[in-house]
């Protein structure tokens, strides 16, 4: 049975960063068409650069039922559009082992919990910040 849990637990890993990871490069237009019109906060950064965070409802066999923070951060480039270059995922610390055994089954390790996806140009660092495991998701 444990088997199965974590099972699913990776696929749903997989399947949640691929649709993640599928919104680097979108506006936020993109983004909040997909994600929706209800998001946490929205507002710039200090750089003056646009974000939008969401907060949503989740749950897995390490957890229970949990809220995770999704923030998407724009950048303006050279053709006058605003895309997205970074992603953040903040859950709780509980599934922390979670994302690096499922990282590390996936793409190359090049630090301290650190990852490329070579074939993407993608890279992942996952970190602890108080009770949370905070995932950053950018292209190299």
């Amino acid at each position: 049975m444990r088997i199965k849990k974590t099972g699913g637990l990776f696929i749903f890993l997989f399947f949640t960063a691929q649709t993640l990871m599928a919104q680097l490069g979108s506006t936020e237009t993109q983004v909040i068409s997909k994600f929706g019109d209800k998001y946490y906060k929205m507002g710039r950064s200090n750089l003056k650069e646009p974000y939008v965070i969401y907060q949503v409802k989740d749950s897995s066999a390490t957890s229970g039922h949990y809220t995770k923070f999704i923030g998407f951060y724009f950048k303006k480039y050279s053709d006058g559009m605003e895309y997205c270059n970074e992603q953040v995922i903040m859950e709780p610390i509980s599934e922390l082992n979670n994302w690096i055994a499922d990282y590390k089954s996936k793409y190359e390790e090049i630090g301290y919990r650190r990852y490329r996806d070579k074939t993407n140009k993608v890279l992942f660092k996952i970190s602890q910040v108080d009770s949370l495991v905070k995932i950053n998701i950018w292209y190299e």
